[in-house]
């Protein structure tokens, strides 16, 4: 799959990769190099955070962003790294945003910037087991339970006869890249019902984590250390 445009979200990223002095481009290749691949972009981000002190956690969040947007060209055979940065390069040349600007004079050196850090493990396997993890069409975001009581009336302008609690589950997800969200009405026994269903599901991901520990294969959703 070609780069043909450069969406918006990823600019600031590559931006700061074009811009930064290359002692702290040094200092962030070293440090990606030195990280464990991991299924997380936040497990990658704080492990970066941790080595880099020259970057805020804005700036190492947009680099990454942009660098795992890229890396999933390099899962096919026929995109190689350095077609992958070339194919950027043109993108940015082609794009006038001025913020993707680059005089002739830095292409290179920019296009040299992109292909070591897409080469370092620690990127392009992260990106991928992160892609795994999110290659469905709805994938949580987040949730919240708003809880309120409602009264009972027999006749309007009477005392209420009772009261009940109803709880409004709200789930954010995103379909297909956009934010969206739906609302599912609980009360007491469905939050119980759900509970066990959380329980249910924790255990059986404790067996599985004893299961993969057994087998000495890394589990990527682990911080390092």
């Amino acid at each position: 799959m070609s780069i043909t445009r450069i969406p918006e979200r990823y600019r600031p990223g590559l931006a700061r990769i074009r811009s930064m002095r290359e002692d702290d481009f040094v200092q962030l290749t070293s440090a990606l190099r030195n990280c464990p691949i991991v299924a997380r972009f936040p497990l990658l981000s704080s492990g970066v955070a941790s080595k880099v002190k020259t970057l805020n956690n804005r700036e190492i969040d947009d680099i990454l962003m942009a660098l795992f947007s890229l890396a999933p060209s390099l899962s096919e055979p026929e995109m190689l790294v350095d077609k992958t940065a070339s194919e950027l390069v043109d993108a940015m040349r082609a794009s006038e945003m001025e913020d993707l600007k680059l005089p002739p004079e830095e292409e290179a050196k920019f296009k040299s910037r992109i292909t070591t850090l897409l080469s370092i493990p620690s990127v392009n396997m992260s990106a991928k087991a992160s892609r795994v993890r999110t290659d469905y069409p709805n994938v949580f975001y987040d949730a919240r339970i708003l809880s309120d009581v409602r009264p009972i009336f027999d006749k309007p302008g009477a005392k209420p006869i009772g009261e009940i609690i109803n709880h409004t589950l709200r789930i954010d997800y995103r379909s297909h890249g956009v934010h969206k969200e739906f609302y599912v009405t609980l009360d007491a026994e469905d939050l119980n019902k759900l509970k066990r269903v959380f329980e249910r599901a924790e255990t059986k991901a404790a067996s599985l984590k004893s299961l993969i520990k057994s087998s000495d294969v890394p589990d990527l959703d682990l911080p390092p250390g």
